[in-house]
């Protein structure tokens, strides 16, 4: 039978940056809480034969009865909505007191309810993570203004419009995510130790088969993609998928120039950017200087990647096994996903039968599926984010401009930020030496193994920050945007959150590639990401669906990897397409 090879391709480069020596981080603690003092208390009386009281505020000799049976005294301040009043007390309570005499009111024959009118203090909207504000631009609202520094001469710097933003902020004024929302994110795995990372990890598994493309025409020697002396395992840590040029040249068939390079610790990053912990400490510890976008929800790690790619086999299989369902000769996932993000795709062609019959496995169980649309520039995308019910997705650059390494097509669902130059609006004088040109993301200085310098002359190793371009990072955080969606209302169905997230995207920019280039109209998705509006149209609509007034529910998911086909099985390739590797 004739094979066919696709090339693969890794949607997107990461590189350390910043940090030394590893340091772990613990989990953010909540400051110790003030004692709570009230005040005020707030009353609604019954409506019989108190209406003016409801109306127009309560009435003195109304407060005095009400204090002598409670035993507390109360003055009328105001009225307030609802009909209900606003009572001072005499003295302050502590809040567990003035809790009781809640109760208390609320026995009283024509009270209806009763409050403490509890101080309200603003929610904390913007992670204390040092480089959010210096590097994070996608993480910000739209029209923010992101001050870029060169990473050349830092002194340098010049301001930019983040039209590209995913409101992070308003997000995070409602959650930051649920523990119960888990994250499959299948990639090359994960430094499992990584301090920004570590309390949001959960156990995954490696995917990657012993003879994984052993087949000709690749002939990869046995644990040459794995590179780590086993087959499948419950270990998913990444041991590193660096390429060498002598590697390219043993294995023509397997490993192209592209592949050659250091270890992208892609899955990491794929990871940091969904889930990366807020640190607060002052300085960070190496690598803990970035925040994710959902940081409280729980990351499955997954590794079906290595060395020069992998295969369409093990990625099926580890889609399967993420949502909770069997694999032969695989024990079953103990923490099934809902979200499954795939930085990854096979180079072009339809959505094969094998992958389709997958997605269509894992949605019938409830999970949704997040997917890269490819960094080759075309106008076609990648499998499996052309499958049927997967959320496609392209990426654009600060302004909001489609990228220009970025796919598009009608399977796009929308867009998310990806780092790079905008394919139309001009955006002088972005380039490769901005901090504004990259997404940035938890990574580390090994050049080969976890443990190892950053390479000749470089003696840095441990936890870094990395930046990187491509349809990588906009898939991870369209994962996360619906992670928190899941995370305040669990009880969406897959189209619902998909709907959500489409619904509530901005326009694309009227000058910009996806509103002019005829070529692009409707395959650019239903507009930019705004994880804030998703999140507050879902907290919206619960709470109609809570006060039974209607809504709620009732709107119809790095280096990214290819997937090549070849017979039942297929190849992944490594390479730089979409985004160039910086080290610092």
């Amino acid at each position: 039978m004739t094979t066919r090879r696709l090339v693969a391709l890794l949607f997107g480069a990461a590189s350390a940056l910043a940090g030394a020596a590893a340091a772990q981080a613990p989990a953010i603690k909540s400051p110790p809480a003030q004692p709570v003092l009230v005040g005020q208390m707030i009353v609604k009386l019954r409506a019989a034969g108190v209406d003016s009281d409801r109306v127009s505020g309560m009435s003195a000799e109304r407060a005095r009865r009400l204090s002598s049976a409670v035993g507390q005294s109360l003055t009328p301040l105001r009225a307030m909505s609802g009909e209900a009043a606003v009572l001072r007390l005499a003295q302050p309570l502590a809040a567990a007191d003035a809790q009781q005499l809640a109760q208390a009111l609320a026995r009283d024959p024509a009270v209806e309810w009763a409050a403490p009118d509890l101080p309200v203090k603003r929610l904390q909207s913007s992670p204390p993570d040092a480089n959010f504000p210096t590097r994070q631009w996608n993480l910000l609202p739209a029209n923010a203004q992101f001050v870029s520094a060169s990473l050349v001469t830092p002194a340098s710097t010049v301001s930019f419009s983040a039209t590209g933003g995913a409101n992070g902020p308003l997000a995070w004024s409602i959650t930051r995510g649920s523990a119960a929302v888990r994250v499959a994110v299948i990639d090359t795995g994960v430094h499992l130790s990584h301090p920004d990372l570590v309390a949001n990890l959960l156990p995954g598994y490696d995917f990657i088969s012993a003879d994984a493309l052993a087949v000709a025409p690749f002939n990869a020697p046995l644990h040459f993609v794995a590179n780590d002396g086993n087959g499948r395992d419950p270990d998913a840590g990444d041991p590193g998928d660096w390429v060498t040029a002598e590697e390219a040249a043993a294995y023509p068939n397997l490993c192209g120039a592209g592949d050659v390079g250091p270890s992208t610790w892609h899955g990491t990053s794929m990871a940091g950017l969904i889930a990366a912990l807020w640190t607060a400490a002052n300085p960070n510890p190496p690598g803990t200087s970035l925040a994710g976008l959902a940081p409280e929800v729980r990351i499955v790690p997954v590794r079906a990647l290595g060395k020069c790619g992998g295969t369409t086999a093990d990625v099926i299989d580890a889609i399967r096994w993420s949502a909770g369902l069997a694999v032969p000769g695989v024990p079953l996932n103990p923490n099934p996903a809902r979200l499954i993000s795939l930085s990854l795709g096979t180079a072009a062609g339809a959505c094969n039968a094998a992958y389709q019959s997958a997605v269509n496995d894992v949605l019938a169980a409830g999970a949704a599926v997040v997917a890269a649309s490819g960094n080759d520039a075309a106008n076609a995308v990648s499998q499996p984010a052309n499958c049927a019910g997967v959320i496609g997705v392209t990426a654009h650059a600060i302004n909001g401009d489609n990228a220009t390494y970025a796919n598009i097509g009608p399977e796009v669902a929308l867009s998310a930020p990806g780092g790079g130059r905008p394919s139309l609006a001009a955006l002088a004088p972005l380039d490769a030496d901005q901090t504004a040109y990259y997404v940035w993301a938890p990574s580390l200085f090994g050049a080969t193994t976890p443990a190892s310098a950053a390479g000749s002359g470089d003696a840095r190793s441990g936890p870094a920050t990395g930046g990187l371009t491509g349809t990588s990072a906009a898939a991870a955080q369209v994962a996360a945007a619906a992670a928190l969606l899941w995370s305040v209302d669990p009880s969406l169905a897959g189209p619902q959150l998909r709907a959500f997230l489409t619904s509530t995207a901005r326009a694309h920019p009227a000058a910009g590639y996806c509103a002019t280039e005829p070529t692009a109209q409707n395959r650019c998705g239903a507009g930019l990401l705004d994880a804030g509006a998703a999140v507050d149209a879902v907290y919206r609509a619960q709470q109609q669906q809570r006060r039974g007034d209607g809504g709620g529910g009732a709107l119809p998911l790095a280096a990214l990897l290819l997937v090549p086909l070849l017979g039942a099985a297929g190849r992944l390739r490594r390479a730089s397409a979409g985004g160039a590797v910086l080290m610092s």
